[in-house]
C-alpha cells in the first residue's frame, strides 16, 4: 500500500467503500478497538496508551513500516 492509495472519507463513503470490499484501518488504540469496532476492520495503533494513562500516549514508531 502507497500513500496514494490511502483515503481519508467521510463516514457516508465509507459505508459505501465497505459495501464494496475495501479494508477499514482503524487506528485507535488496542483498548479502544476491542471495546468496539467494523466488522473486518483491521486495528493498527496510531498511539499506544503507557502505564501511567491517557496522559502518556506514546506513538507507534512502526506506523509508517
Amino acid at each position: 500500500c502507497t500513500p496514494e492509495d490511502v483515503a481519508t472519507v467521510n463516514v457516508i463513503a465509507a459505508k459505501d467503500l465497505l459495501g464494496s470490499n475495501h479494508c477499514y484501518l482503524d487506528v485507535r488504540t488496542a483498548e479502544e478497538f476491542s471495546k468496539s469496532h467494523i466488522h473486518h476492520a483491521f486495528n493498527v495503533p496510531y498511539m499506544f496508551i503507557t502505564q501511567e494513562g491517557n496522559s502518556f500516549r506514546l506513538s507507534n514508531i512502526y506506523f509508517i513500516n
